[in-house]
């Protein structure tokens, strides 16, 4: 088998579109033109969408929404858009449509009969948990996706007991995981539990930066992923950790043979309680690290999150709880699995309480999200708003009949998306939450059948505590200060050297400080007012304005200037994608700002929109920045 291109572009076939329109080219170009700011003349043929012209997958996303409305094309998916050539190819009418699911995949979904009650999680660690929750479950079905089909407890049991002999003999303690959301993924993260190894969750898209850090800090040997997800990934450069890359189609190829199969046959009948004992797993404690995740790297670089068996397991409980899951719901998970609401939410809960769940791969594809939710027959669609919002919009009539429940977290909803719920006229209910990777991660959900309120009441085993943000004295119900929270489900600190320390200590006890101001209701509910950092939300991830500012400073602003020559700033608007302003009293194009962006390291999520000249940057009469007057100028 060919091996991939680990840069992650793929070599581009020519494209000829000559005998194309020009209406429909010029089109095409003025598009792009306008998404990046550019002049229609810079804008050519064999410019790549991610490499050239810097747009990330939710731009792509927005072509594809845009190919639809402006030229009824349909069907288009993201791994279709390479070049500017290949979308004035796609908008002529002339791509070929991607694979779908098939009949007989869905066919095997099928109805429930006689399957055993969703029951909590049985046991103090994941691989208790897994174990346990197979041996009960049987041959009822377990997840599914396009690629793998359906398969059972019993045959995912089978499959990771396979997985986990290989992967014991891989090096290092800890073991790199990148995939996306998948049926795979999670039979690759339990047979790392069941190797003894600490599963790390690669983020593809922190940048080359943030890569290599994450690579420094975790110390892992080994990254599992797959050739043909990494041949797909466009505008991902992999060299940091390309000497790192284990592909499961190689070690299925080289490593697994029929003995190691039949091993793991005749091991998977054997108990859950002997199987701890025969894996050597009888001494992991529910206090020790089940699995290694980084924060999204808005303070600069990225932080290790470890979250033990019982931050994760407590999380869970208390989720399942609140949600009264049913032995007929259906989880639908898209989001990546180094997104803590994807692992927890979508990968972990479901599996270990009982509940089916199926999976699609891009959370930006919003058209084939909304096609598999009918096939699948899914209930419960956890998401954030932006993905659940595409959902919406992107679904043909009764196509999202059968969901019961829309899940939302990790940025604010609009009041766009309760209504375009409302409107369904489904019955669906839309629950809000707040959640912090810290926190494994939910920290507070809106019930269903009940009025929202902000961000709805904490859960039963997380404490929330609004105190003064200098004094640090509590603040009665009502007023507004910074959210603390304590609780089982709260990890214990930051992985590596000299960690920065995230606690507050109150009444002798440690809190985590989220740094997210706002205050309680009279019912105990969260409302959320703001951030003691600047940070803005692309995408649910986090994207701190202070880090570009520091990246364009060291190119324009040398240490010892006395004023000021660079600022950022974001105009947030509901409902719509936020901007970011380079404010500078220098010549800076767009172009250049984001080449500094990628050099330094950079995803394209942290991307320049818009540059104003200014004569000045305000200063307020502390010396600081003013970043209100600059917002001013965000909305002129």
């Amino acid at each position: 088998m060919k091996e991939p291109e680990i840069a992650g572009i793929k070599k581009q076939e020519f494209i000829n579109i000559s005998d194309i329109p020009n209406s429909i080219k010029n089109g095409v170009i003025d598009e792009f033109a306008r998404m990046t700011n550019r002049s229609p003349e810079t804008i050519k043929p064999e410019m790549l969408l991610g490499k050239d012209l810097g747009l990330d997958s939710l731009e792509m996303a927005d072509v594809i929404d845009w190919l639809d409305l402006k030229f009824d094309v349909q069907d288009v998916s993201l791994v279709d858009l390479t070049t500017v050539g290949a979308v004035i190819t796609i908008a002529a009418g002339k791509n070929t449509k991607s694979e779908d699911e098939t009949d007989e995949q869905i066919s095997q979904w099928g109805t429930v009969r006689n399957r055993p009650p969703v029951l909590p999680p049985e046991g103090k660690t994941i691989q208790e948990c897994f174990l346990n929750i197979c041996d009960r479950m049987k041959n009822c079905q377990a997840i599914a996706d396009n690629l793998s089909g359906v398969l059972s407890y019993k045959k995912t049991k089978i499959a990771a007991l396979v997985l986990a002999s290989v992967i014991k003999k891989l090096p290092g303690d800890k073991i790199g995981i990148m995939l996306p959301a998948s049926a795979g993924a999670n039979i690759i993260f339990f047979a790392a539990l069941l190797a003894g190894k600490v599963p790390v969750m690669i983020n593809w898209t922190l940048g080359e930066r943030n890569l290599r850090h994450v690579i420094e800090i975790s110390e892992i040997k080994a990254i599992l992923t797959s050739m043909k997800f990494v041949d797909n990934l466009d505008n991902v450069a992999f060299d940091e950790i390309e000497h790192l890359l284990v592909f499961l189609e190689n070690l299925k190829r080289k490593k697994i043979n029929l003995k190691t199969k039949l091993a793991a046959l005749l091991n998977s009948s054997k108990s859950a309680a002997s199987l701890i004992k025969k894996l050597q797993l009888q001494n992991v404690s529910e206090e020790n690290t089940a699995i290694l995740l980084f924060t999204s790297g808005s303070e600069a670089m990225p932080k290790g999150v470890p979250l033990s068996h019982k931050n994760l397991l407590t999380n869970i409980n208390d989720c399942s709880t609140i949600l009264n899951f049913t032995d007929e719901d259906v989880i639908y998970g898209f989001l990546p699995p180094f997104h803590s609401f994807g692992l927890t939410i979508t990968a972990l809960l479901p599996f270990l309480i009982g509940l089916r769940s199926a999976y699609y791969p891009n959370p930006t594809e919003s058209r084939k999200l909304a096609r598999g939710i009918k096939n699948w027959k899914a209930t419960i669609i956890p998401g954030t708003p932006t993905f659940v919002n595409g959902i919406i919009k992107a679904a043909k009539e009764k196509q999202l009949n059968s969901v019961r429940i829309f899940v939302v977290g990790a940025e604010k909803a609009p009041e766009e998306l309760f209504r375009a719920v409302e409107n369904l006229k489904t019955g669906a209910n839309l629950l809000e939450g707040y959640g912090i990777t810290e926190c494994s991660p939910v920290v507070s959900i809106t019930r269903p059948n009940e009025k929202p309120e902000g961000v709805g009441r904490p859960l039963d085993s997380v404490k929330v505590c609004v105190i003064d943000v200098d004094s640090q004295e509590v603040l009665p119900q009502g007023e507004r200060g910074l959210f603390i929270v304590c609780g089982d489900s709260i990890f214990k600190g930051y992985y590596g050297k000299n960690p920065p320390n995230p606690f507050i200590e109150l009444d002798g006890k440690l809190w985590y400080n989220t740094g997210d101001l706002g205050f309680l209701t009279e019912n105990g509910s969260l409302i959320i007012s703001g951030r003691l950092k600047r940070f803005i939300k692309i995408g649910g991830e986090m994207i701190s304005l202070p880090a570009i500012e520091t990246a364009l400073r060291k190119k324009w602003q040398s240490g010892d200037e006395e004023m000021e020559k660079i600022a950022v700033s974001a105009k947030e608007e509901e409902g719509k994608r936020p901007e970011i302003y380079l404010f500078t009293t220098e010549k800076i194009s767009v172009d250049e700002a984001n080449n500094i962006l990628r050099e330094t390291g950079f995803g394209n999520l942290s991307r320049i929109n818009y540059v104003k000249k200014i004569d000045a940057i305000p200063i307020l009469g502390t010396g600081k920045t003013d970043y209100q007057s600059l917002k001013s100028e965000t909305a002129s």
